[in-house]
C-alpha cells in the first residue's frame, strides 16, 4: 500500500537576537538602538555601536520561509524584520512585524520592534506612536518604558525623558541603559548628585560604556571636585580607546 504523505517540514528558525539591532539599548553588549534599536534610536548615545554585518542570503531565505509558515512567531518576525531593515528595505522590515501582529504574535514586543526601525530612520513622530500603541497593551513593561525615555532623549525633550526612565530603574535596576539615559536628562536640568548617582551606576553595570564615564566626569566638574573628574575622564579615555 502506498505510504502516506508526510506533513511539509517546515525548518527551524535560526538563532534569533530578542530584539533588531536598532532598537537594542545600549546596556545590551553595545549601546542602544534594535541595530539598523541600543533604539539606536537613529543615533544612540552610550557606547559606539559597532556596524551589523548583513545577514546572509540563504539565511534570509530561511526566516522567509519560516515567517511565510508561522506568521504568529513574534522571534522569527523580528530576526527576518531585522535583516531586512540591514539591506535598506525598510517598508518590508515593517509589513513583516505588522503581519506578525496581526496574526496575533505578542504586539508589545513588535511595536517595540517597529519604532526601533522608525526611529533609526529618523522617523521620531510614527516612532513615538508604536511606543503609544505598546504602551496601551502593556503599560508598565520595561522594554516600552525603556525606548520612551530614549526616544525623548534623542529628540532632546530631556523633560519628557525623566518619568519614565525613573520608572525603569524602579522595575529593572539592572537596565545600564535606563541609568545612563536618566543621567543624561537629568543634567540637562543642573539636578547634579542625582545625575552623577546615574552615571555612576551605569558605569558600574555597563564599564564599557565611556560616555557614562565621561558623563559623570563633566558632573564632577560641575560639583567642583576636579580629581575625582579627572580620574573619570581618563577612564572614558581609556574604554574609548578599547
Amino acid at each position: 500500500a502506498p505510504m502516506p504523505a508526510s506533513a511539509p517540514v517546515v525548518p527551524a528558525a535560526p538563532a534569533i537576537p530578542p530584539k533588531p539591532a536598532a532598537l537594542r539599548p545600549a546596556s545590551e553588549g553595545r549601546p542602544p538602538g534594535y541595530g539598523s534599536g541600543e533604539f539606536q534610536l537613529g543615533n544612540p548615545r552610550a557606547g559606539d555601536a559597532k556596524p551589523v554585518a548583513a545577514t546572509p542570503l540563504p539565511a534570509l531565505a530561511e526566516l522567509r520561509s519560516v515567517h511565510e509558515a508561522q506568521p504568529s512567531e513574534a522571534a522569527v518576525a523580528i530576526a527576518l524584520a531585522t535583516a531586512l531593515d540591514q539591506r535598506g528595505n525598510i517598508e518590508g522590515a515593517l509589513s513583516v512585524l505588522l503581519r506578525s501582529i496581526e496574526a496575533g504574535a505578542d504586539g508589545v514586543a513588535l511595536r517595540c520592534a517597529r519604532a526601533t526601525i522608525l526611529a533609526g530612520r529618523l522617523r521620531f513622530d510614527d516612532a513615538e506612536a508604536e511606543l503609544q500603541r505598546a504602551a496601551k497593551l502593556r503599560a508598565d513593561d520595561s522594554d516600552v518604558l525603556l525606548l520612551q525615555g530614549i526616544l525623548a532623549c534623542r529628540r532632546a525633550k530631556w523633560r519628557e525623558a525623566i518619568e519614565p526612565l525613573t520608572r525603569v530603574v524602579k522595575i529593572d535596576p539592572s537596565s545600564a541603559s535606563a541609568h545612563f539615559y536618566l543621567g543624561e536628562a537629568l543634567s540637562r536640568f543642573d539636578r547634579w548628585p542625582e545625575a552623577l548617582a546615574a552615571y555612576e551606576r551605569a558605569t558600574e553595570l555597563e564599564s564599557t560604556n565611556w560616555r557614562a564615564w565621561k558623563g559623570a566626569g563633566m558632573v564632577l566638574d560641575r560639583l567642583g571636585r576636579s580629581a575625582d573628574a579627572a580620574t573619570f575622564y581618563r577612564r572614558a579615555r581609556d574604554v574609548q580607546r578599547g
